[in-house]
Order: C-alpha cells, then sequence, then structure tokens
C-alpha cells in the first residue's frame, strides 16, 4: 500500500505537461482554439504558464547560487599586507614603511568604529557589530568624505617623496577597501526570488478580482488600485487574503513557513537595513540574534530558501488548478509526488518535504493523504533527526488505517522489536513482500542498520 506504483505520477505529468506546451501557443486564434477545445480560461492558461515558470526559475537561481561560489573561489583573500608585498618586491618599498602603513591603517580602523558607534549611539544597535567592518559601514550608511581625507593626508605627509612608498601605498588601499562579491549576488538573488513570490501572488489575486468585479479590462487603474490594497501588509496578509479570497492556503506546500516569514524579514533588513537585525526582524522571528547583527545569506541558506518558495508558489498554483479543474487532480498529486521524489534523489529534503505535503493536501483520498504524510516525515527525519518528528508519530492515531500505517509509526518511532513483530505478521499475511521491505524507502534504517536483511 505505501509502495503504490508512481506511474499515475509519470502520466499526470505527462498530460499536465502538454497542457502548459498548449498554453504557450502565441498565435490568437490558435490559442482561441485551444481554449474552444479544452474548455481552459484564461486564468487556467495563465496557471499552467506560471506552474512550469516557478520551476525554471528555481532551477535558474541554484544555477546562480554555483556561480557565485566560483566567484567567491576565485577571489583573492590574502590580507592587505600580503597583496601589498607584491608591490613591494616590485618598487623596492623599505620594511620600516609596510610597517608604518599597516600602523596607520590600524589607527584608522579604530578611528572609523569610533566615528560609526557614535553615529548610531543611542539606536539600540549592537555597536560591536556593527564596527566589525567600519569602512564598509562608513562607505554605505555616513558620509566617508571626512574620514578618507583624513586618511589619504596622513599618507601623503608621512611618505612624501619615499622611493616605493606610493605603489605600495596604493595597493594596501585598494586590498583594504576591497569587498567580496558574492555577498552582493546572493544579496540580489535572495531579492529576486522574494520578488517572484510576490508576482505569483500579485497576478493570482488581479485574476479573481479581474473574474468578481466589474473591470473595463486587465489594464484598468481601479484594478490596480484594488490588487495593491490586497497585496499591502506583507506576507501574512497575503496568506489571509488568498484564503478569503479564493480558499487556498499558500502554507499548504511549505515544510517550513517560519522559514518563509524569516525570508521575508531578511528581504527586508538587506533592502531597508543593510542587513542589521532590528527591532522589528527580532519580533516577527523566533530565535533572532541581537540586534545590530549581521544577517549575510549563505550558500546553504539559499539552496534552502529557494527550495521553500518553490514549493509554496507551485503548492498555491497546484490548489488553484485543483479546484479550477478537478478532473486533473489525481495528476497534481501525481506530479507533486514525483517532484518529490526527485527531491529525494537529490537529497533536497526540505523541497522533498514541500511536495509530498503538498501531495497530500491536494488528494481527496484518506489513505493517499496518509501516505505522503509518511513520507513528508521520513524527509524532516533525514533533514532534522528523529527527535523531530517523534511527538506528531507518537501523537498519530493509524487504527481507522490499513495495518501497514501502524508499522510505519512503529519504523519511524524506532520501536525495533514490536515493528519486526508486526511486519512478520504481515509477511504472513500477505500484506508486505520481501520485494517491499527491500523497496520501500521507510525500511532504508532498518536496512543500512541490518535490522532486515
Amino acid at each position: 500500500m505505501l509502495a503504490r506504483c508512481r506511474a499515475c505520477g509519470a502520466a499526470g505529468w505527462a498530460q499536465v505537461t502538454a497542457q502548459i506546451e498548449r498554453s504557450t501557443v502565441n498565435e490568437p486564434s490558435a490559442d482561441a482554439a485551444l481554449r474552444a477545445e479544452s474548455g481552459q480560461t484564461p486564468d487556467e492558461v495563465e496557471l499552467f504558464l506560471q506552474l512550469g515558470s516557478v520551476r525554471d526559475f528555481a532551477v535558474g537561481c541554484r544555477e546562480l547560487i554555483q556561480v557565485a561560489d566560483e566567484i567567491a573561489a576565485r577571489s583573492d583573500t590574502r590580507s592587505p599586507r600580503e597583496v601589498a608585498d607584491d608591490a613591494a618586491r616590485q618598487a623596492g618599498t623599505p620594511s620600516d614603511v609596510r610597517s608604518r602603513v599597516e600602523e596607520i591603517f590600524a589607527e584608522a580602523d579604530l578611528e572609523a568604529s569610533a566615528h560609526v558607534a557614535a553615529a548610531f549611539d543611542g539606536e539600540g544597535v549592537a555597536v560591536d557589530e556593527m564596527t566589525a567592518d567600519p569602512f564598509a559601514m562608513i562607505a554605505r550608511r555616513l558620509q566617508p568624505d571626512a574620514i578618507v581625507e583624513q586618511i589619504a593626508t596622513r599618507l601623503r605627509t608621512e611618505f612624501a617623496g619615499q622611493p616605493g612608498a606610493e605603489l605600495y601605498v596604493a595597493a594596501y588601499v585598494a586590498a583594504t577597501l576591497r569587498r567580496p562579491r558574492k555577498p552582493l549576488l546572493l544579496r540580489a538573488l535572495l531579492a529576486a526570488i522574494c520578488g517572484q513570490v510576490e508576482v505569483c501572488v500579485l497576478r493570482i489575486m488581479r485574476r479573481e478580482l479581474m473574474s468578481q468585479g466589474s473591470y473595463s479590462g486587465i489594464s484598468d487603474p481601479q484594478l490596480e488600485t484594488d490588487v495593491r490594497k490586497l497585496m499591502g501588509g506583507g506576507l501574512q496578509t497575503w496568506r489571509s487574503n488568498l484564503n478569503s479570497l479564493l480558499g487556498v492556503d499558500v502554507t499548504a506546500g511549505s515544510a517550513d513557513w517560519p522559514g518563509v516569514v524569516e525570508l521575508f524579514e531578511r528581504r527586508h533588513l538587506l533592502v531597508h537595513r543593510e542587513g542589521l537585525v532590528d527591532h522589528r526582524y527580532r519580533t516577527r522571528v523566533s530565535d533572532a540574534p541581537p540586534a545590530g547583527s549581521s544577517l549575510e545569506p549563505t550558500s546553504v541558506y539559499m539552496h534552502q530558501v529557494i527550495d521553500l518558495c518553490e514549493t509554496v508558489t507551485v503548492g498555491l498554483i497546484g490548489q488553484l488548478l485543483a479546484r479550477r479543474r478537478p478532473e486533473l487532480t489525481d495528476q497534481l498529486v501525481g506530479i507533486a509526488a514525483a517532484w518529490a521524489e526527485e527531491a529525494v534523489a537529490e537529497g533536497a529534503w526540505l523541497r522533498a518535504e514541500g511536495y509530498h505535503l503538498l501531495a497530500g493536501v491536494l488528494t481527496a483520498d484518506q489513505v493517499e493523504g496518509e501516505r505522503r504524510r509518511v513520507d513528508s516525515w521520513l524527509d524532516r527525519q533525514e533533514r532534522l533527526g528523529v527527535d523531530a518528528i517523534r511527538d506528531e508519530v507518537a501523537a498519530w492515531d493509524t487504527e481507522p488505517l490499513p495495518p501497514e500505517f501502524e508499522l510505519a509509526r512503529l519504523v519511524l518511532l524506532g520501536e525495533n522489536e514490536a515493528g519486526l513483530r508486526l511486519l512478520a505478521q504481515l509477511r504472513a499475511e500477505g500484506l508486505v513482500g520481501d520485494q517491499d521491505v527491500d523497496a520501500w524507502r521507510l525500511f532504508s534504517r532498518w536496512r543500512k542498520q541490518g535490522v532486515v536483511p
């Protein structure tokens, strides 16, 4: 039962892929003929297009992370002294000049830190965090002219006419003021990911209002005004409006909705606070770091939020398609399951869990829904460990379900002895065969531990 054939997923994906491909026809006459034949409305055509574009966008974002990593790998990570020493060897710069330049910049660093601390005094931020890179902070948030002029004057005065000093100082200054490019790329990518979710929600709300209201057309200024009202207030407001307008839950495809909330709050910090934690972030995100802490996105973090946003947006679109085209529900469930298995093969457990949860939400079959719940628990167990699912699994009522689900509960809880007894019983009754034990993902831990042959 738990290992039912995935062929429905492949067949479903083939059918919906055909819908997406047909929806991309550009000629007006062909598009009209398509809708007349298939019964597709403009709303459904747009949803099919969005379904494909969301997946393409996610793939592209993952490729851009790889590009950012490659750029970082090529970056010069040497200290300013090490970089400038190359120039010193070429110019014959005396060692005392090199030491003095380093001292001057150390003094300037202290002065810059004091300048930053004074500028932000009383704002309730962690000044020590903000002074970790004072030159960057001055360049971003403060007027840098004065302190830069002080350093330049000091260098000109002290090293005027000394052989090799000019070349060495120029190299040292350039190395001191350089900043890695990868964080800039990841910041821009994070903003684009949030924007893609926002555009998806906006288009859906606009289409819904268009179908309900008396607007002159898609370009009606009043329509745009009404959509903007619904989009105001951020992520939680969108969730409420989507539920009230369309009866869908935007969290259905999310294995970590608080993680989505954190992403949008981090976007706010990066856009408006240079990535520094503020009071708003601390009130909206659990376990937030101290105020003033810097939150630069990493490659690992970016992969997680791409997976989160992919499953959230696909989940939203999938729910709407299922409501508008109930005859496609089984195929949509199969697609979500197939994409989940694809993520499992990649070890992308967060994405896999999201798609398994979505498959469970879409299906009207109780047993199928419970099967997907088991799959999602296995994903979370891989990602966070057995303790992350223990309470939910322990409270799971398997009484009304086929006996294989009680076996799944015992396996997930790590109750090996009871699980093996039930497995032997199910084998004797012909409900579980050797091929199931060999193939079911549920038994992977037992197979690794040698609990079952």
